[in-house]
């Protein structure tokens, strides 16, 4: 298993496609050093554009240079989202601009504690109209090659510690709709096979969702593991298919419960193939501590996760 920040993913991916693509600006809010955005700039000075501790501004910045046809990427802290929220909301998603927006230390971020926590970053823009949202990890890089074709705008989270990407999967394209406009996406993918109960997740729970299925196995319990990529637009064929296999759903994500995945993947189960369904998720205030020790009180850790669906698939 490789241990991958995804941080220097794409501060090392940006920099190939700045080559690529000229049109690519990159913008930051006073966090190079912590977003990796640093050989983009070395590269490209022209192209890169320091806005200071003025996320509001940044976003408005970057819906201006999309109107004059350049690409930006607008790079901040998850949590500081919600301070351009309105900056997002009136110049980029209700105008369809091609901005895209990076949000790092997303999910838990340790000793930082709870005013650093990005939590609800992916609820706050999955609500916008015309916005693309990606919690991704082990597809990041063609996800980040994906953005510099498609022109919706898009948020995509990253996370600030390492992961362990536990596979290299098979990519493969979709197309979809959001509000009647095309964007491309990746399409969710099979990670494990099982016949028990679906497990859905993404970003960096997809790996522990992973050695939770081989820790439910010592229950005798089969899991299937789907990774969902894109939360939206969301492609919901796979899961369908697993649920009339299985007839169990259980998503989990590093996330809060309003406006996550199992949100996101519950209201499209309830309406085409309803199942008993279980959502593990973010829960009330999280404080300072080791990642390993929030999400072991969060109730995110294997072995609590293993504890909870167990309990739950015998009721």
């Amino acid at each position: 298993m490789e241990k991958v920040n995804p941080r220097k993913v794409f501060g090392k991916t940006i920099a190939k496609l700045g080559e690529m693509y000229p049109e690519i600006v990159v913008l930051d809010a006073d966090l190079g050093s912590s977003t990796y955005t640093g050989e983009f700039k070395k590269r490209f000075p022209e192209r890169y554009k320091d806005c200071g501790v003025s996320e509001q501004d940044m976003m408005g910045t970057a819906a201006g240079l999309a109107i004059t046809g350049k690409k930006p990427y607008a790079c901040t802290f998850a949590i500081f989202i919600g301070r351009a929220w309105e900056q997002i909301r009136q110049s980029i998603a209700y105008q369809g601009l091609d901005v895209k927006i990076i949000g790092t230390h997303g999910g838990f971020v340790g000793e930082d504690g709870k005013s650093h926590h990005g939590t609800e970053d992916v609820g706050i823009i999955r609500t916008l109209p015309m916005v693309c949202v990606v919690p991704s990890v082990e597809e990041l890089e063609e996800v980040l090659y994906l953005t510099a074709e498609d022109k919706n705008p898009t948020y995509i989270r990253l996370f600030r510690q390492s992961d362990e990407m536990k596979i290299k999967p098979e990519i493969k394209i979709g197309r979809g709709f959001i509000n009647g406009k095309g964007a491309w996406y990746i399409k969710p993918y099979r990670i494990k096979e099982g016949r028990d109960v679906t497990l859905v997740s993404n970003g960096r729970m997809l790996s522990k969702a992973f050695n939770l299925t081989k820790e439910l196995g010592l229950y005798g319990i089969d899991a299937e593991l789907i990774s969902i990529p894109y939360v939206k637009p969301l492609d919901d064929e796979l899961v369908i298919e697993s649920l009339k296999k299985t007839g169990k759903l259980v998503t989990i994500e590093e996330h809060r419960k309003e406006g996550g995945l199992g949100e996101a993947v519950s209201s499209v189960v309830s309406e085409k193939y309803p199942v008993k369904t279980k959502g593990l998720y973010i829960s009330g205030i999280i404080g300072s501590g080791k990642c390993s020790e929030l999400y072991d009180f969060s109730g995110l850790s294997v072995p609590r996760m293993k504890e909870e669906i167990y309990r739950w698939l015998k009721d």
